[in-house]
């Protein structure tokens, strides 16, 4: 298995064959967003591939001066899923984003706000997929778009609850454009957790 930094030629191809797919519509950012903030140094992907087959890929954000990222979307392609090959991509991951960044971020959604006891039980096995692989849950809690989430950090350095906020609001305003934030975006931090 080899872990490749896409370019935007590799990008666009598991935009179209598989990230539209994968991922409900409502949560795919156009493709042009994506390719715009890749120019502008904000936005990378990692493929994992086995030979010239891809196995699985992931889409980061950063932001400027931030030193964590933020992971957009991680999944393992169609066909290939149950295999292994979605801890074995986190690892690669966490190993090589971690050379230049001090950890990880990432929403995971919200079991309480699932709207029935399957879809709750899917977001309760993907966060303790995440546990299981050295994430843990932060006392962090965002809303997107009307869609709640906890949010997870894999941090390779000590950090504070204030630290791994502000590197998620920041990455929030390099991702998100600013006519959206106000209305469709809150960061909130429990204190009880």
């Amino acid at each position: 298995m080899c872990l490749v930094l896409c370019n935007p030629q590799e990008i666009t191809e598991i935009y179209n064959n598989h990230i539209k797919n994968d991922f409900p519509p409502a949560e795919v950012k156009p493709l042009s967003r994506i390719l715009m903030l890749y120019e502008k140094n904000l936005y990378f992907v990692y493929a994992l591939y086995e030979k010239d087959e891809l196995l699985s890929y992931a889409f980061f954000s950063s932001a400027p001066g931030c030193e964590y990222v933020l992971l957009d979307y991680l999944a393992v392609v169609s066909g290939k899923r149950n295999m292994g090959i979605g801890a074995k991509m986190l690892d690669l991951l966490k190993t090589e984003v971690c050379k230049n960044f001090n950890g990880i971020l990432l929403e995971s959604e919200n079991p309480d706000f699932a709207k029935d006891e399957e879809e709750k039980e899917i977001r309760v096995r993907r966060i303790a997929f995440y546990l299981r692989y050295g994430f843990e849950i932060t006392k962090m809690h965002s809303c997107l778009f009307g869609v709640e989430y906890k949010i997870l950090a894999y941090c390779r350095v000590s950090h504070s609850t204030l630290s791994l906020t502000q590197a998620l609001s920041d990455l929030y305003k390099s991702l998100i454009a600013e006519k959206h934030m106000a209305e469709n975006v809150s960061l909130r931090v429990d204190d009880s957790l």
